[in-house]
């Protein structure tokens, strides 16, 4: 499970049905791809489908089966995300300011907030 399709799970997942359309497409327009990151760094606990995720709030480390899977990155000013490896990820949340949201195919997400928060979330891959 690659790229486009990892975001697509993340959505049809993580986010309520009633948000998920508005979302995906604001994802999939460049210019409003922005308004989807940073709403959901933002109100990610009423965005969430709380029947299929499970949110742990404020994490100070990283699941290690969370780095050993393929990661998307969703971070503001990208042209659509991009497959990125573990090592870039860690850079990616030392280094760079702004919402950020890492999707990896082992059912995990992690959310970066403006503030620099991490919060992980847990999802079904396979239903």
């Amino acid at each position: 499970m690659k790229n486009k399709t990892l975001e697509e799970l993340f959505v049809k997942t993580c986010i309520a049905p009633s948000r998920q359309g508005r979302i995906l497409f604001e994802l999939q327009k460049p210019g409003k791809r922005n308004d989807a990151i940073e709403r959901f760094s933002h109100d990610a606990d009423y965005l969430l489908n709380k029947d299929r995720v499970v949110m742990t709030p404020k994490i100070s480390t990283l699941p290690p089966d969370f780095l050993q899977g393929d990661i998307w990155a969703m971070y503001l000013y990208d042209a659509g995300g991009k497959a990125i490896n573990s090592q870039e990820m860690m850079q990616m949340i030392d280094d760079e300011y702004g919402p950020m949201i890492f999707i990896s195919n082992t059912g995990r997400a992690i959310v970066k907030t403006e503030d620099n928060d991490l919060y992980l979330l847990a999802f079904k891959v396979n239903d």
